[in-house]
């Protein structure tokens, strides 16, 4: 590897400097209408000298900025980067008004979405390299069932804290799928889901999903400036779609016959590592790595993790070109 990881000490520095430099010479934005003209904004920066192409795909509630740091990295590794926010986040459209919480009729729309950006965005700029898949958290599901469906699209794929199954805490699963299936039964899917937050602009790191405090206030800076990096809760929607999208990837996980690399944060609260650990032992070619001490957004780690994170990765996708 040889990217350097920014130190916690110099990490809001080298965003500011670094990274906004190269953001400037090199990422470009697009915004063009998906299958179902839905608008996407998406991004995209070419390596000249690129060994790959990577198409990253977000979590839920995320959005391009808060992964500036690892497309950062990525084309510093050697690697060009394509990314867009999914339907219902950030820049891209929504089906709702109230841009707090996410909506989505069937996970089919995102995988269709993805399908949609490789073939017009990705094939048009880069159509000779292999191609890689990287899914964070609602992303790693959505990535796992294009991988189930289009195997042939990607040479390999990293799955990062992949929402293989949701972690609804106290609540039975199938009491969440009853309420959800009810909700669209009397016409409210579109409304949010018991105890759902509203964005709050006061900093609580104790309860985030991640162990770098400079990283997460990087982060809550960015949601504060922007209204469409507000969005932070879930819909009785999304909770029906999210259940039986999992159930997809389980019920196909021996059709994701390519190499994947999946990540696994041992201190996760928002999915279930179960179902992970499943995942990886149905597939074919699974390589699953825990990092004991991560959070959720492994990405938003110390550095120490990051080195970890980041080697397992590019080692990885090294043996693959």
């Amino acid at each position: 590897m040889k990217v350097k990881i920014f130190a916690e000490a110099s990490f809001t520095e080298q965003m500011k400097t670094e990274v906004a430099l190269w953001r400037e010479e090199n990422l470009k934005a697009v915004r063009y209408k998906s299958y179902d003209d839905t608008k996407i904004h998406a991004v995209y920066a070419l390596n000249p000298n690129a060994r790959g192409s990577v198409v990253f795909v977000h979590g839920f509630t995320e959005f391009i900025e808060k992964f500036l740091e690892p497309l950062y990295y990525f084309y510093e590794e050697g690697y060009s980067v394509f990314m867009y926010d999914l339907r219902g986040h950030g820049r891209s459209g929504r089906k709702i008004e109230d841009g707090e919480k996410v909506y989505v009729g069937s996970f089919d729309e995102y995988v269709e979405d993805l399908w949609y950006f490789i073939d017009h965005i990705v094939a048009e700029k880069e159509p000779d390299l292999p191609r890689f898949l990287f899914g964070h958290s609602m992303g790693g599901c959505i990535s796992a069932l294009f991988l189930e469906r289009y195997p042939e699209v990607f040479k390999a794929a990293i799955l990062t804290s992949p929402m293989l199954k949701v972690n609804f805490g106290n609540t039975p699963e199938l009491a969440a799928a009853a309420m959800a299936a009810f909700s669209k039964i009397i016409g409210r899917e579109t409304h949010p889901i018991p105890g759902a937050s509203s964005f709050s602009a006061n900093p609580d790191f104790e309860n985030a999903c991640c162990t770098s405090e400079v990283r997460y206030s990087w982060v809550l800076d960015l949601q504060k400036k922007h209204r469409a990096y507000q969005t932070v809760a879930a819909t009785f929607g999304w909770i029906r779609a999210a259940i039986e999208a999992t159930a997809e990837v389980e019920e196909g996980a021996a059709n994701a016959a390519m190499p994947i690399l999946l990540l696994q944060a041992g201190n996760d609260t928002l999915v279930d590592n179960s179902a992970q650990d499943k995942f990886a032992q149905m597939a074919p070619n699974v390589t699953l790595v825990r990092i004991p001490e991560a959070k959720h957004e492994i990405y938003r780690s110390s550095e120490s993790t990051l080195e970890t994170y980041y080697k397992t990765i590019f080692d990885f996708l090294a043996a693959q070109c």
